[in-house]
C-alpha cells in the first residue's frame, strides 16, 4: 500500500481475496478527506530507540504525508509504543490487514497490535489578498 502524490493521491493495496484495489483522492480538492490511523503495539520487551525508529519507518511507508507521523510511548507502559499518521481515505476493512502486516514485518519483538481509525478533514490554506 503506497500513496503517490502527483495530481491525485492514489493508494493501492491487496484485498483479503488477493485482488488489487485502489483508491484515489484529488490532491487539488480543497476538502480532501484523509484518515488518521493510530497503531498501538505491545512489545515483548521494553521499548528501545530501535523500536521507535522501526515504528516511524513502518508508518512512513504507509502514509501520504511523512510529517504526519508521530511516535509516542504512554506513561507507565514501558513495553507499549503508539504511532499516528495519515492515509488517504479508504474502506478500513480493506486496509487494516495490510497496515498490521507492515508493522509485523518491521517491528522486532512484536507482541500484539491494535489499529484504530479516525476521519480527519484537511483543508488547504488559501493565501490572503493584500
Amino acid at each position: 500500500m503506497r500513496a503517490t502524490r502527483s495530481e491525485a493521491l492514489r493508494w493501492h493495496w491487496y484485498s483479503s481475496s488477493g485482488n488489487m484495489r485502489s483508491h484515489e483522492v484529488e490532491a487539488a480538492d480543497p476538502l480532501a478527506i484523509i484518515m488518521k490511523v493510530t497503531v498501538t503495539i505491545d512489545l515483548t520487551v521494553s521499548a528501545l530507540k530501535k523500536h521507535r525508529r522501526q515504528m516511524r519507518m513502518a508508518a512512513s511507508l504507509l502514509t501520504d504525508a511523512k510529517k504526519s507521523v508521530r511516535v509516542s510511548q504512554p506513561a507507565g507502559k514501558p513495553k507499549r509504543l503508539k504511532v499516528s499518521f495519515s492515509v488517504p481515505k479508504a474502506r478500513q476493512a480493506d486496509v487494516v490487514d495490510h497496515i498490521a502486516r507492515q508493522f509485523w514485518y518491521w517491528i522486532e519483538d512484536y507482541g500484539t497490535i491494535s489499529v484504530g481509525f479516525e476521519p480527519e478533514l484537511v483543508r488547504t490554506r488559501r493565501s490572503r489578498k493584500s
